[in-house]
């Protein structure tokens, strides 16, 4: 079997150069990249571990702080009545005569 030789011409042989180093710069770049987010993915992991671990130190102290400060029982007023939400127009008239007649007596 025999072997075929292609000869280039001088333009060619510059042109191809030119080519093949950038590929390999490009190769480079993408490495620097890639090792770049290796170790930001690093330091974001460390920041999530210590931001997890602050996390469960106030859980912890407000659990601490919600068993020694006091309880409080005071109910609230604003639940005085639930009302449905489907009134008809001719209902609704009617709660906001008698809201209106119960602010003027």
């Amino acid at each position: 079997m025999g072997y075929e030789y292609i000869q280039f011409s001088f333009a060619e042989k510059i042109n191809a150069q030119k080519d093949m180093l950038q590929s390999e710069l490009n190769i480079i770049q993408i490495n620097q990249l890639i090792a770049r987010y290796k170790t930001l993915r690093k330091e974001e992991l460390m920041l999530k571990i210590s931001l997890m671990t602050k996390i469960d130190e106030i859980a912890k102290e407000i659990s601490i702080l919600d068993s020694i400060l006091p309880k409080s029982f005071i109910k609230s007023d604003l639940s005085e009545e639930k009302e449905p939400e489907n009134l008809s127009l001719e209902q609704e008239i009617q709660k906001i005569k008698r809201k209106l007649a119960a602010l003027q007596e």
